[in-house]
């Protein structure tokens, strides 16, 4: 932080910049090139928005946020204060909400939105989508990476950490103080508690009720182990049977 040289942002609003009659602009605000601003929308003092955001309808960007450049938020997002959004990011985009009928998929209207507290952080690439009917809320202090998906109508709680390429399904709560390890996926629909921590590459599926440390997954190895491991795995059930045929017999015995 020494010897970090914070950038200097100038007020003012750049000539090629589109923004609707009904939107409030703070003057202390900087809007950058080639920037869209929609209809009441609202952004604070200190709000730095980058060269070629795009920023939908009924938007608020609290104050002293930064948007770096090319990211989108749609329409009826809320951003709280300090909050820092790398090149790329969307958040509010329609979540993945289909149902089948009969012989094709039906999408279902998703009217929820989205709401991001203070001190986020939100890396480049990252999609955070909006709620279904209720709102996907992300607290103040989460930290996360780059090009990680984050569904619809997820709960995240203060101050939790999520590395890069993580999948976060629909409907998930994560709670406060948690750690997830890069590329790890959770499923749908489930509960995660305060302070977990969880290994990266993990695969969860089922709601994790108490605090603690978690992993799956299998690590990397010397090539020409893993492919024994490999077709060992696949006799596994056979193994397994005839272990309990040999327990079996020696029970008898006895």
């Amino acid at each position: 932080r020494y010897f970090h040289r914070e950038e200097t942002i100038l007020p003012g609003i750049d000539p090629t910049a589109e923004i609707r009659i009904s939107a409030r602009i703070a003057t202390t605000a900087c809007i950058g090139a080639h920037v869209f601003i929609g209809d009441d929308s609202s952004i604070a003092e200190g709000a730095f928005i980058g060269p070629g955001c795009v920023i939908g309808e009924h938007v608020t960007i609290g104050a002293n946020t930064r948007l770096t450049a090319n990211a989108t938020i749609c329409n009826g997002a809320s951003i709280g204060r300090n909050v820092i959004i790398h090149p790329g990011v969307v958040i509010g985009a329609d979540g993945f909400g289909i149902v089948k009928d009969q012989d094709s998929w039906l999408k279902i209207p998703q009217i929820g939105s989205v709401i991001i507290g203070d001190d986020v952080e939100i890396g480049a690439n990252t999609t955070i989508d909006r709620g279904a009917l209720s709102d996907t809320i992300i607290e103040e202090g989460v930290k996360i990476d780059n090009q990680v998906q984050i569904g619809h109508n997820v709960f995240i709680g203060a101050h939790t950490a999520i590395a890069g390429c993580v999948a976060v399904a629909g409907s998930v709560t994560i709670g406060r103080h948690c750690m997830i390890g890069g590329l790890s996926a959770i499923s749908g629909h489930i509960e995660i508690a305060d302070n977990v921590i969880i290994n990266g590459m993990s695969g969860i599926a089922n709601s994790i009720k108490r605090s603690g440390h978690y992993g799956s997954g299998i690590p990397a190895m010397e090539a020409r182990t893993w492919k024994k491991n490999i077709v060992r795995l696949k006799h596994l059930d056979d193994i397994v049977k005839r272990l309990m045929q040999l327990e079996e017999i020696i029970k008898n015995k006895r």
